[in-house]
């Protein structure tokens, strides 16, 4: 192999490993005015869907510097999915999503955060935080739903949290294979970390986007301080970055 070649080559790796390292993120603050008057979350931004199984459940909308989740009646599973990006967690990728959860005072015991894996209104998985009333102590939950049934509830859910109404707190999901997914919550006393599994079986959502979740539609909860991190498989993007040095170098050996 001559000294071209062998620079050539040199550079695609090179390239290759630089492209592999590289993520792609997303974060979103709401620090922006509302649109008057709105209710249907038209006014949130480019890249966001609202998805709710109930039509009266209410929607998303910007309130000063936060997102605030409800304004309708009844219960329902109303999701903001940031579409601008697709959070896959299988074949070499990976994400991370972060947002800031305030749970409201509601005589039910509301449940709010992440959902992840989203692939429609009715498919997801989910990470909810509940400050109690009737259903008890607050508690961390994970789960999905398939077809809009929910499945009994995954290994690594904690209970016996002291979660306070008006509190922020900061909620973490990260994984890099499916069905898998670490977990972080900070905020008040509580400082958790762990690991929960898919332990029901059968649908593993491995790709999807991104969102704010709220379970009942009446409490106006606010989210705030919205983060999303993908790294694409590194195959993938590893052969565009070697593509785009092969195609560059050889356009110079011809000039030569």
């Amino acid at each position: 192999m001559n000294k071209k070649r062998m620079s050539i080559m040199t550079a695609i790796m090179l390239a290759g490993m630089v492209w592999q390292a590289q993520a792609s993120l997303f974060t979103d603050n709401f620090n922006r005015t509302a649109v008057a008057g709105t209710t249907n979350g038209a006014d949130i931004g480019s890249g966001y869907v609202i998805s709710s199984t109930t039509a009266t459940a209410g929607k998303f909308a910007l309130n000063g510097t936060q997102l605030t989740g409800g304004g309708g009646a009844g219960s329902a599973h109303i999701v903001l999915s940031y579409q601008g990006l697709v959070a896959s967690n299988t074949a070499g990728s990976s994400f991370q999503a972060s947002i800031d959860v305030t749970p409201s005072s509601y005589s039910v015991g509301l449940l709010n955060g992440l959902v992840f894996n989203f692939q429609n209104a009715t498919n997801y998985y989910y990470a909810r935080i509940s400050a109690g009333a009737s259903l008890g102590a607050g508690n961390l939950s994970f789960g999905q739903f398939v077809d809009s049934t929910a499945p009994a509830a995954f290994s690594g859910t904690v209970s016996s949290l002291n979660i306070v109404t008006g509190t922020v707190y900061t909620l973490t999901i990260s994984s890099d294979t499916a069905g898998t997914f670490d977990y972080t919550l900070i905020g008040g006393t509580l400082n958790l970390s762990g690991t929960f599994s898919d332990t029901v079986g059968g649908v593993d959502f491995s790709n999807g986007y991104v969102g704010a979740y709220a379970a009942l539609s009446n409490g106006n909860p606010k989210f705030d301080n919205f983060s999303v991190t993908v790294i694409p498989e590194p195959a993938t993007i590893g052969m565009m970055g070697l593509g785009a040095v092969a195609a560059m170098l050889l356009r110079r050996m011809r000039t030569r």
